[in-house]
């Protein structure tokens, strides 16, 4: 009712462990010719419990007798060779239960086990190979691959009937072990197989079976099969088709992987994968680098065992592709020996064209830039410094005529490869100087890249400007000087008219603070003013008050560089810096220097002519840049800023210039002086103004005694008029337009006479009494006008004698007569001074 080992020539509980492990459940019939009759085989490489693998075959059979209760007995019988026996020779499973088959196994009578020896070397696996193949082809090599393909992804497989009749128990072990014959010899490592199971739970991976259990894939002998869902196993299967529909023979994919005995996970898919492609080595391992799972050591075989004369074209272009990238898989800073090895042993000449046309097709420049740089480096490893292979692929990266990268410029990209090869290999890169030259937005696209990398080093500076000085370009070469000036390499007298301009105007926005960096190191002070459009551009952007920060720090280093046009480059600066500061305050910092260095002017009024000085000459370039620039704003806030918060008589003469020579200068001047005069500010006029201002100003509301108020400006710095002046400033009284005697009119007054000064009080008192008032208060309450006070004291005491002996006078009846008392009454009232010139008859 159970079973129990009889004998074992090997350690008794290995072998339980393997007759256990290949128990599968009880037959249902029990004849042999019957489906699913003994005797049923099992294949095994392994059970629970064993640590090494083994090529070990289980058969169970009728062996003749019965038990107590008259049911016949099984018998299961043990044939176990060593893994590396097995794999050693290339034991299959056909072979394994031909040997066993020729063997005389002890009866169960027989008592303890004798070892039984099987010659193994008596074995021959190219007629198993041959055998086994001719199996494949008779059920169907479609079939039998869908079903190893199967494997590879792990399924479970069991074979059922479909309706029709099985082949014996001896085909089907030949059936089975066809099906693992498509799988690499090392994949019976971990594979298993049977000729039959029964319907109990196992964990044979290939059997015949009346029907699958659950968790196993059941596959119909000889029907067709769906195409493996996994992709790895689509791609077992895909590869088995290409390599039959290629003309490869059962026979010798069979050979093959028998071949390949060592041992493969389970689960590597990948590696079985591998091993198949290798009959066709260097298909293989081609297909294998378009995946992108090839390996050196693969493309090392296909040298050493087949070459590449069976490779078209772009089979040797791909495959020394992977070598390069292989070579330097992270750029010049990493490197791969065995692939550098393989490309200097096996060179061939179409390499630089290849490397070339990989770069110039990624569609990613900046990938591009980097395994160019990294191949150029390579090819100088392989050839040595100067090579041909070296300058081949550098021509042929930098060829514009060529397609290659867009992103941005192809240009651009072109520059940058140029500027890196310059940079790293020095005069080796010189053969790529004649494409900057000879083609001008290279050349351009070139320097800008440089301003981004600590420049090309004044020795390649000086071989361009050679080289462009001995040949007749098509293009223009200004930039190349205009770059050699940036960098010091070249003065100001090297400079053409136009050279800025081909250098280009609009450079890019992130290099300003580059090239104002270089003004400042090498003291090229007209870079700003040379590339004035696109500095103007930075200040109007988001980077405009960074921009008036560089400036402020930058301003006094290249203003003292700009020798002779200093005034013109201080407005220049001044102006950018204004207008990047978008608004928020700055001062004039080169102006202030530029005046700090003049004699100040005279107190009063300052009436500059055009081409007088520096302030001439900064209100002129002012003038043209404001113009340019057409911004009615920028004009205000040029003209708030000059003027300043109070009158600077050394400001004056440029803000003046600059109304008189551009009339929205005029404009800007009168709107800020008619706020500032309606505030009370009347200090503005002691400055002179234009006539044209002066008119603007009296037109405006609220502005209308401005005439009065500048005519009194004018007599109190001119010869003393007491009555002209009084009635100027009754003038100005009567229009409400406010005035402090003590700033505006005393200061003037003291320089007067006292009869002068009491004339103007005489004058005042009739035409605009409270102004007369509050002069007089002023003189009373000033301490510097304490003599003009006591002067007007004592004439005013002896006007009060006067006016009391006139009127005694006039008391008396007999003194005049009639007539002249008449006349004498009809004459108007004298309102000048005491000594004022006197009536007489």
């Amino acid at each position: 009712m159970g079973y129990e080992l009889l004998a074992a020539s090997l350690d008794e509980d290995r072998a339980r462990r393997y007759l256990w492990g290949a128990q599968t459940g009880t037959p249902e019939v029990r004849r042999p010719d019957e489906t699913g009759g003994l005797p049923w085989r099992v294949f095994l490489s392994g059970v629970e419990g064993e640590r090494t693998a083994a090529c070990a075959l289980i058969e169970q059979s009728w062996d003749g007798t019965s038990d107590g209760t008259g049911a016949p007995i099984i018998t299961s019988r043990l044939l176990l060779v060593e893994w590396a026996q097995a794999a050693a020779r290339g034991v299959t499973w056909s072979t394994l239960a031909d040997a066993a088959a020729g063997l005389r196994w002890p009866g169960p009578e027989e008592g303890p086990a004798r070892p039984l020896r099987l010659d193994l070397g008596g074995l021959s696996v190219p007629s198993s190979a041959a055998e086994l193949a001719a199996v494949v082809d008779e059920v169907g090599f479609e079939w039998t691959a869908c079903v190893a393909a199967l494997l590879t992804a792990g399924h479970r497989i069991t074979i059922t009937a479909d309706g029709r009749s099985l082949p014996t128990p001896e085909r089907r072990v030949r059936i089975v072990d066809a099906i693992a014959a498509l799988l690499p010899y090392g994949c019976r490592h971990w594979l298993s197989g049977a000729s039959w199971t029964g319907d109990s739970d196992h964990k044979v991976q290939l059997t015949f079976a009346e029907s699958a259990r659950t968790g196993r894939t059941a596959v119909r002998f000889g029907a067709a099969t769906a195409q493996p869902a996994d992709p790895g196993a689509a791609a077992y299967l895909a590869e088995l088709t290409r390599l039959r529909a290629k003309g490869w023979t059962s026979r010798e994919l069979v050979a093959h992987l028998l071949a390949a005995t060592a041992p493969i996970h389970w689960s590597d898919g990948p590696a079985m994968l591998r091993v198949l492609r290798e009959v066709d080595l260097v298909d293989a391992v081609l297909a294998a680098v378009r995946e992108g799972t090839a390996r050196i050591e693969d493309v090392a075989r296909v040298f050493e065992r087949q070459g590449l004369g069976r490779l078209d074209a772009d089979g040797h272009r791909e495959l020394y592709l992977f070598l390069a990238r292989t070579a330097r898989p992270g750029g010049p800073d990493r490197r791969d020996d065995h692939a550098v090895r393989l490309l200097r042993d096996h060179w061939s000449p179409g390499l630089p064209e290849w490397l070339a046309g990989s770069v110039l097709a990624d569609p990613d420049p900046d990938r591009g830039f980097d395994r160019a740089f990294a191949w150029l480096d390579l090819l100088r490893e392989l050839h040595g410094p100067g090579s041909g292979p070296f300058d081949e692929l550098l021509a042929a990266l930098i060829d514009q005529r060529r397609p290659g990268p867009v992103a941005g410029s192809r240009q651009r990209w072109i520059g940058v490869v140029v500027l890196a090869a310059q940079q790293a290999f020095g005069a080796e890169a010189a053969p790529a100087d004649g494409v900057l030259i000879a083609q001008p937005e290279i050349g351009r696209a070139w320097a800008f890249a440089a301003l981004a990398k600590d420049g090309p080093g004044a020795a390649v500076l000086d071989r361009l400007l050679r080289a462009a000085a001995k040949e007749r370009l098509p293009g223009p070469t200004g930039w190349l000087r205009f770059t050699a000036y940036v960098y010091g390499a070249a003065d100001d007298r090297d400079l053409r008219r136009g050279d800025a301009a081909d250098f280009g105007t609009a450079i890019p926005a992130a290099l300003w603070k580059e090239l104002l960096e270089l003004a400042v190191r090498h003291r090229r002070p007209l870079v700003v003013s040379h590339l004035w459009p696109s500095y103007w551009e930075v200040a109007r952007g988001q980077q405009g008050p960074e921009l008036a920060a560089a400036l402020a720090a930058a301003a006094v280093h290249l203003e003292a560089a700009a020798g002779q046009v200093r005034p013109e480059y201080a407005a220049e600066l001044d102006l950018l810096r204004l207008y990047a500061a978008q608004g928020q305050a700055v001062p004039l910092a080169g102006l202030d220097r530029l005046l700090g260095g003049e004699a100040p002017p005279a107190p009063g009024r300052v009436y500059p002519r055009r081409g007088s000085g520096p302030a001439d000459a900064y209100a002129a370039r002012l003038s043209e840049r404001l113009s340019a620039a057409a911004s009615d704003a920028l004009w205000q806030r040029t003209v708030d800023a000059l003027l300043g918060s109070r009158p600077d008589p050394g400001r004056w003469p440029v803000t003046r210039l600059l109304a008189e020579r551009n009339v929205r200068g005029q404009e800007a001047l009168v709107r800020t002086l008619d706020k500032r005069l309606l505030a009370g500010e009347a200090a503005w006029l002691e400055l002179g103004l234009p006539p044209a201002v002066t008119a603007a100003l009296d037109k405006l509301p609220g502005m209308h005694s401005l005439n009065a108020r500048n005519k009194v400006r004018h007599l109190l710095q001119g010869p003393p008029a007491p009555v002209q002046l009084g009635i100027a400033l009754s003038d100005v009284h009567a229009g409400g337009y406010p005035i402090d005697p003590t700033t505006e009119l005393l200061p003037g007054l003291l320089r007067w006479r006292t009869e002068e000064v009491d004339l103007l009080l005489a004058e005042l008192w009739y035409r605009a009494r409270p102004l007369a008032q509050h002069l007089y208060h002023v003189i009373l309450q000033t301490q510097g006008a304490t003599r003009l006070r006591l002067s007007l004291l004592n004439m005013a005491h002896q006007e009060a004698q006067r006016q009391e002996y006139a009127r005694e006078l006039l008391r008396y009846d007999g003194w005049y007569g009639t007539a002249e008392s008449a006349e004498s009454a009809a004459q108007p009232q004298d309102r000048r001074g005491i000594f004022g010139r006197r009536r007489r008859k």
